[in-house]
C-alpha cells in the first residue's frame, strides 16, 4: 500500500536535492495499482505539458503492467499503434515504471521534464525509494 505522507516526503527530498544540484525541474505522478492518481507534483519551472505526460506515463505503466519504456519497445517490435489499445490515456514515452511490493504491483510512477532516459531513471529511483521505506 502506498502512503501519501511517504510519497510527499520522498518527493520533497528529491526536489531539494535536484534544486541544489541545478537539475532540470520535472513533474511527477504517483498512481495506485489501477492507474488512479494518488499524488501529483510539478516542480517550479517544469513546463505545464509535463503534468499530463507524467500522469499518462504512470497510468500506462500500471494499465499495461510494464514500464513505458518496455511498452514503447513492444509497439515497435509488434508494429502496433498506440490507438490499437483504445485508451486515449496511454503514453509510450519512457518515464513510467511500476511500483512493486513483495512481487505485487501496488502502483506506478511517471516522470516528465528531462531527457527521456533520465525520466526513466528518475522514475525507477522514486519507485525504489517508495518501496524501501
Amino acid at each position: 500500500m502506498l502512503n501519501l505522507s511517504l510519497i510527499k516526503n520522498t518527493l520533497e527530498q528529491l526536489r531539494v536535492e535536484a534544486s541544489q544540484q541545478a537539475l532540470a525541474p520535472v513533474s511527477i505522478a504517483v498512481v495506485d495499482a489501477l492507474g488512479n492518481l494518488l499524488y501529483l507534483e510539478r516542480w517550479e519551472g517544469a513546463p505545464a505539458r509535463t503534468v499530463r505526460i507524467a500522469q499518462a506515463k504512470a497510468y500506462t505503466a500500471t494499465r499495461m503492467q510494464c514500464s513505458t519504456q518496455s511498452f514503447h519497445q513492444r509497439l515497435l517490435r509488434e508494429s502496433l499503434q498506440l490507438q490499437s489499445f483504445m485508451d486515449d490515456q496511454l503514453c509510450a514515452m519512457p518515464g513510467g515504471v511500476l511500483i512493486h511490493a513483495a512481487s505485487t504491483i501496488v502502483g506506478g510512477v511517471g516522470v516528465s521534464g528531462r531527457a527521456i532516459g533520465l525520466d526513466h531513471e528518475l522514475a525507477e529511483g522514486i519507485a525504489g525509494l517508495l518501496v524501501k521505506a
